[in-house]
């Protein structure tokens, strides 16, 4: 993908037969895309923490409250616009609306705040979300007309690697956009 194209040079085919999974498919089952899924989440979730090593970050913390997906989205097109990494724009926007929107959505009532943190590391950019709920993310099946359901199959079709683990009394989800040169 070169810088400007944002989803252009992506494939969309990931996210039609993600948005086909419907009645009856068990995603955090052990078949079908289900078991892609999660190998791949397994595979993943074990790698250190990236931004330790990072040369460039950046921390925000907002409310855990239904503007907290607009106010990181802008951080994100700010953030990227500064650091020149325009071209992963469309992508991490979407990444970070999900990620945060989850955040709220699930950790509600755990704690006042959200942290999102952006950081270029490894030939990646990594997303970061961190709230106060422990308990980690699951794929979920997501009936044809359903509303919601279908952001972990977001993520994995986006991201070249993405994971969660605990951190303190909450957890962190990530996911990495690999950097184009």
């Amino acid at each position: 993908m070169r810088p400007g194209d944002g989803l252009a040079g992506r494939s969309l085919a990931p996210l039609r037969r993600a948005a086909g999974h419907g009645a009856g498919a068990d995603l955090a089952g052990a078949h079908g895309a289900g078991a892609a899924l999660a190998a791949r989440h397994l595979a993943a979730r074990d790698q250190p923490a990236a931004c330790a090593m990072a040369t460039r970050t950046r921390w925000v913390t907002l409310p855990a409250e239904s503007r907290a997906a607009r106010l990181a989205r802008q951080v994100t097109r700010d953030v990227l616009h500064g650091w020149r990494l325009t071209g992963l724009e469309d992508a991490a926007q979407l990444i970070v609306s999900e990620l945060v929107s989850n955040a709220v959505r699930h950790a509600q009532n755990r704690g006042p705040a959200v942290g999102l943190r952006l950081c270029v590391a490894g030939g990646a950019l990594r997303i970061e979300v961190h709230d106060s709920d422990p308990r980690l993310p699951r794929a979920r099946a997501a009936g044809p007309l359903a509303e919601s359901g279908r952001g972990l199959l977001i993520l994995d079709a986006l991201a070249s690697a993405w994971g969660a683990g605990t951190v303190g009394r909450g957890k962190a989800v990530w996911a990495e956009l690999a950097l184009s040169c």
